[in-house]
């Protein structure tokens, strides 16, 4: 089917497909992704340029544009996600991208919008419960947002049993509110009753396979298992430099050793798995790498980009015995400074395997220990970089994370905040020095490498937030350079020490409150200032990769890429192969006139692995809330103390602990009362009154006295 008959295809019925036909024909067109689960209720999203460019390459919008006698290049991104009622969604489902249009709002903060148009359905699959029948079966949908059951013949039943969980291909999707959708069934996902259904459903329900194909597992099986001496004959030999790995105690992925010593400056090894040799570029292996993007981590589950004979074997830094790696060797002064720095193949030898947990315990003086002068260095270090990094515009939101204890059938039994040591903070800080040096080195060699990036905050997103961090008594200004105008963001820019001054100021509001005679936390006047640095975040453009350097504007970096993670992360490995192709030979990429080619291979890469990302951080976003509902839904019913932490014009999201949200709807506030009358920070309590585990969401309703 063309392109425009599919178009035509999907908005049959759309001289009304949100069920409204009052929207003025001139009103503008924007473009966005429908997320009917996040946030318990509908909401188109944005996308980047890149992807509202690509879907415009894809959709024939011909149609539309001699529909609707409007310009197909005045069709706008989003700011800010856009809310939807149900009435106005249409047969729209989740995930799918949409043209829509504001029906009312001053702002997209505060707006309502109309689906006018369904430009690509995103997926055609997805997850439910098989219900048999004699000559037919439905499949029930896992996504409750999903617009119907879906139909299966027979014939498309594929051995599935009445209660399974399976994987159904939509082959016919409904044109109305009215019919079923039909499909075929193409997987057993799990049998009835069995045990971590939830995972199994949502690895597959977005297409994640845990298994490796036989072609990768024959390439991983016939690995070397162990360094030769022929392997280590051109690098630079560190096994006897007292080497460390430092990381979490069920880590297996060592991608990292550090080792330090103390001259007139720190002398510091940053050593890194060099997992390009034992990868090759096209390999099965490799494919298969670039595919997955990156490794996924789901509370108690790991699906790895590489499989494990490499990931927690020749490729992990395992103490002990002989490893290949890609070292970054650096000069610091006492002020942080790069005074001299060399990026080199070796060959190390980790002295000792520690966790952070028992190097915080060394540095606190609570053990004993041999090596606790270079453990005291380190901290010394780190505390240097982090002062140098924050004068040059790091802003750290220092948010903390959680993490959801599992019983042995991967029922949740408890909820509680992940312990965040400075240990962290010091392998944190040398590999962002490590990130640094390899990005800027590489980018004036003209390497083909793949950058990290992070653009500035858009002026209008920060606008918006400060609405709601007024509230707090706190604003990010935004500054404009004269003569700027027409150009991007009209010459408007926010420098990082605007977020940090505002950290700084709520740093100090929270201690004069809690210094303050006559006000206890139990007062109505009281603020929780916790939850700033979120809103703060959000103000914030996604970090992405990409062929060319722009910086990072979180890290405050001019130069930014990742190089420290090759094991689960692909832009590290890729990069790494670039590197390694250049130490073998500087001329390389200009001898052979294949710079262009190999920078248009990492656009390619770069488009991919960001999008691979943004999966895998909301899988485990969607796991996460799954499991926390699962756990809060033992509470129904019962009341907390909650702090709200943002509005909408829907509702408002209050914090019951450890960082567990639910929504208050506006129709559930007490008679009278308004989502103005409540201001973000501002003590409530709540009870939790429904919970829906299979989308992770959490309802609450206010207890008035």
């Amino acid at each position: 089917m063309n392109k425009r008959n599919n178009f035509r295809r999907m908005n049959k019925n759309n001289k009304n497909i949100g069920g409204y036909k009052h929207v003025h024909r001139i009103a503008p067109f924007y473009i966005g992704k429908l997320d009917k689960k996040k946030r318990s209720l509908g909401f188109v999203d944005p996308i980047t340029d890149e992807e509202i460019t690509k879907i415009k390459r894809e959709v024939d919008l011909s149609y539309f544009t001699k529909k609707e006698e409007y310009n197909v290049q005045n069709i706008k991104g989003l700011n800010e996600s856009v809310h939807i009622s149900e009435a106005r969604m249409g047969t729209a489902n989740d995930g799918d991208i949409v043209l829509i249009q504001i029906v009312r709002g001053e702002n997209l903060l505060k707006s309502e919008g109309i689906i006018k148009y369904i430009l690509k359905r995103q997926r055609n699959t997805l997850v439910g419960v098989f219900q048999a029948s004699k000559e037919f079966g439905f499949v029930v949908p896992d996504d409750k947002t999903f617009i119907s059951d879906i139909f299966i013949p027979k014939k498309e039943v594929f051995g599935a049993k009445d209660g399974d969980k399976v994987l159904v291909e939509v082959t016919k999707f409904v044109n109305d509110r009215k019919s079923n959708s039909e499909g075929k069934i193409i997987k057993i996902v799990a049998r009835k009753g069995e045990n971590y259904m939830e995972l199994k459903s949502l690895l597959a329900e977005n297409g994640i396979e845990e298994e490796f194909s036989p072609e990768v597992m024959f390439e991983a099986e016939n690995t070397a298992t162990e360094v030769h001496e022929d392997e280590i004959k051109n690098r630079v030999d560190l096994r006897n430099i007292r080497t460390y790995t430092i990381d979490g105690e069920d880590a297996k992925d060592l991608d990292d050793a550090v080792s330090i010593e103390k001259k007139q400056n720190y002398i510091v090894h940053v050593s890194i798995a060099d997992v390009s040799h034992y990868v090759k570029e096209n390999s099965f292996m490799d494919k298969e790498a670039v595919k997955r993007g990156n490794s996924i981590y789901l509370i108690d589950t790991v699906i790895p980009m590489l499989p494990t004979a490499l990931s927690n074997d020749i490729c992990s830094l395992n103490a002990g015995v002989d490893r290949l790696a890609m070292t970054v060797k650096a000069e610091i002064d006492n002020q942080g400074n790069i005074l001299d720095y060399d990026i080199f193949k070796s060959v190390v030898k980790v002295d000792r395997r520690m966790s952070y947990k028992e190097v915080q315990n060394i540095i606190d003086g609570n053990v004993e220990d041999e090596d606790k002068n270079d453990f005291k260095l380190f901290e010394k270090l780190a505390n240097i970089l982090i002062k140098r990094r924050t004068k040059n515009g790091y802003i750290n939101f220092d948010i903390p994370e959680i993490e959801v204890e599992l019983d042995e059938k991967g029922k949740a039994i408890g909820v509680d905040y992940k312990t965040r040591y400075f240990a962290n903070k010091i392998i944190e800080h040398l590999m962002l020095t490590a990130n640094e040096i390899v990005a800027e080195e590489y980018n004036k060699l003209e390497v083909p490498v793949i950058y990290r990036v992070h653009e500035t905050p858009d002026p209008d997103r920060v606008l918006e937030i400060n609405e709601q961090l007024e509230e707090y008594g706190v604003k990010i200004n935004v500054q404009k350079e004269e003569g700027k105008n027409g150009k991007k963001d009209d010459g408007r820019f926010i420098p990082q020490k605007e977020y940090i001054r505002v950290l700084n100021e709520i740093e100090k509001k929270k201690k004069e409150q809690e210094e303050g005679i006559d006000l206890s936390k139990d007062s109505s006047e009281y603020i929780d200032y916790s939850h700033v640095s979120y809103l703060l975040l959000r103000s914030m453009r996604k970090a992405k990769y990409l062929e060319k350097n722009l910086g990072h504007y979180g890290i405050g970096s001019e130069y930014y890429l990742h190089f420290t993670s090759p094991i689960r992360r692909y832009s590290d490995l890729y990069t790494h192969r670039m590197i390694s192709k250049y130490l073998k030979n500087k001329n390389y990429f200009k001898e052979n006139n294949l710079y262009n080619e190999y920078e248009s291979k990492a656009k390619i890469i770069s488009e991919v692995i960001s999008e691979t990302e943004r999966l895998a951080i909301d899988l485990e976003r969607q796991y996460d809330d799954i499991k926390i509902s699962e756990y809060v839904s033992n509470f129904d019913g019962e009341t907390f103390d909650g702090v709200v932490v943002s509005k909408t014009n829907f509702g408002m999201f209050v914090n019951i602990g450890k960082e567990i949200e639910g929504l208050v709807r506006k129709e559930g506030l007490p008679e009278g009362m308004v989502i103005t009358d409540y201001k973000v920070g501002q003590k409530v309590k709540v009870l939790v009154y429904e919970v829906n585990q299979e989308l992770g969401q959490i309802d609450l309703k206010l207890v008035t006295k």
